[in-house]
């Protein structure tokens, strides 16, 4: 009896050592995982949350900033982050930011004080989705206590707002350096700017590596075998929202079918997508787990030692000296497929229809959005 055949890149030290073999069985699972976990579904869930507390918190931001500079400058700079978004989409939050800054400045006490309620709601309810999404990305169960989940909750909401801090922060003083120079060449104009992308771009690999290392509940990985879902959910995001920005302002014709409603649902849908690259960011590295070091256990990706699961599982049970952390008996375990519906109801994630039907809006309004398009086009 043979043994059966190792998997491409069994034992790899690093994504790198992994080889082209190995990357396509992986982007396989990936794309069959997809639809497995329904990871469109529960994207759709973390658009709606995180519609929730965007506004609130971007308010909360510059009532925050505020205190300290001109509210003006501050809104200005915000919109600037955003210039890249859909333009209905950037509308909502630049028309949110207008009202705030023109808020007096009596009232910016109190109007603080809603605004970080409002956001800390919206805010708490969006980690508990993300939390979630990267459970069944990672098809592991939620077994942490309610103190470390909440903590959990608070560090995402802490880190969103300190993204969204440093993103101001770098516009703010990419704008000041070609403030410094009014007659500077066009190429260093565009220079700066591509570097204010890049710093952005930075950003968001740095705090989706964050996410993937500790949202999931399971032994925390090292850093390296985190790049690939990270750097390539980044370039897609960056990609896709340059790509429905386009349609949006080219072809789409929301506003013919939804009204005033259109900057709702491009918002939306956008959101939607931002949340299903990064959970397909998740998905890819939950694959790149598999293929190093079997199906993925809590507790021993990123082990120096490393354990043959497929050919003796009873060895999991027996405490190894020198690895990332001994095995314990009954310590171990994997989240079975069925036990997804369990874990999406102990995340407050309920209303699977409520969040079956945002999907089907986001997908409709990008059909809809499409026809629309090709009509005003004919009419041309």
């Amino acid at each position: 009896m043979t043994a059966p055949k190792a998997r491409a890149g069994r034992g790899a030290r690093s994504p790198l050592e992994v080889p082209a073999n190995g990357w396509l069985a992986i982007a396989q699972r990936t794309w069959k995982e997809m639809d497995e976990d329904n990871i469109g579904i529960i994207a759709a869930g973390i658009a709606f949350y995180v519609f929730a507390a965007i506004v609130p918190t971007l308010g909360a931001v510059v009532l925050s900033y505020g205190l300290f500079a001109d509210a003006e400058t501050v809104r200005q700079n915000v919109e600037a982050v955003f210039a890249s978004l859909p333009r209905d989409a950037a509308s909502i939050i630049t028309d949110q930011l207008l009202t705030v800054s023109d808020s007096a400045k009596d009232k910016q006490g109190i109007g603080l004080i809603i605004a970080l309620a409002l956001a800390w709601y919206g805010a708490t309810k969006g980690s508990s989705a993300i939390i979630t999404g990267l459970n069944v990305a990672y098809d592991t169960e939620e077994t942490r206590g309610f103190v470390r989940i909440n903590l959990l909750r608070l560090g995402i909401v802490a880190g969103g707002v300190l993204m969204i801090f440093l993103a101001v922060g770098t516009t703010t003083l990419l704008a000041f350096l070609g403030g410094l120079v009014p007659d500077a060449p066009g190429v260093m104009l565009v220079i700066i700017r591509i570097a204010g992308y890049l710093v952005l771009a930075l950003l968001v690999v740095t705090a989706s590596a964050v996410l993937f290392r500790y949202g999931p509940d399971n032994r925390q990985p090292r850093w390296v075998w985190l790049s690939p879902g990270s750097i390539g959910a980044t370039l897609l995001w960056l990609a896709g929202t340059a790509a429905f920005g386009f349609y949006v302002s080219r072809f789409g014709n929301y506003g013919a079918t939804y009204g005033s409603l259109s900057a709702v649902i491009v918002t939306l849908t956008w959101l939607w997508l931002t949340a299903y690259v990064f959970l397909l960011g998740a998905e890819l590295n939950a694959e790149l787990e598999r293929q190093v070091e079997g199906e993925p256990v809590a507790g021993q990706f990123g082990n120096d030692d490393r354990t043959d699961f497929s050919s003796n599982r009873a060895s999991l049970a027996t405490p190894k000296d020198g690895g990332f952390g001994a095995v314990k008996p009954g310590s171990i375990s994997v989240a079975p497929r069925e036990g997804r519906k369990e874990a999406l109801v102990g995340s407050g994630m309920q209303g699977k229809t409520g969040l079956l039907a945002l999907a089907v809006v986001a997908v409709a309004a990008f059909a809809t959005g499409r026809r629309g398009g090709r009509t005003v086009a004919g009419r041309h």
